[in-house]
């Protein structure tokens, strides 16, 4: 029997959640949804992509940009990363990604920056791109 890729979505907003989980779901992957990133961090211990809001609640403790810093720092160091977020759209591709590296810092596996007002199509058509390319996952390791 051949292992499901897993994918993990990180959303403060749980009908996003819930709903990109299902279509992802539908397309043969495994999923794992989380509010923020301790809850990430305890609910999967292996993920072949993340799926990341970069505004998650202040109520958390930590924002997008913040777990993508740990993410790059030294947890899912090799996972590659779709950032799916109603922040992004305004400047385009380019621009997008020089913001979340000034907000973030430089990472090396953002595989696609989507908004959300493009809707989830062109999210589930990265996530089987990003899969098909992409052969493993990683190890969480919270205790690095």
């Amino acid at each position: 029997m051949e292992i499901k890729k897993r994918v993990l979505i990180v959303d403060d907003e749980k009908a996003i959640r819930d709903s990109v989980g299902e279509l992802i779901k539908e397309e043969g992957y495994s999923v794992v949804t989380a509010p923020n990133f301790e809850l990430a961090m305890a609910q999967s211990k292996y993920v072949d992509c993340i799926i990341l809001d970069l505004q998650l609640s202040p109520k958390f403790e930590m924002d997008g940009g913040t777990f993508l810093k740990h993410v790059w720092k030294d947890i899912w160091c090799d996972v590659p990363i779709i950032v799916y977020s109603g922040f992004l759209g305004i400047m385009g591709i380019d621009e997008d990604l020089k913001q979340i590296e000034r907000l973030c810092g430089k990472g090396r596996n953002i595989y696609r920056c989507i908004s959300k007002s493009s809707g989830v199509k062109l999210l589930i058509e990265a996530v089987n791109e990003c899969l098909k390319k992409n052969s493993g996952g990683a190890v969480m390791d919270a205790g690095k």
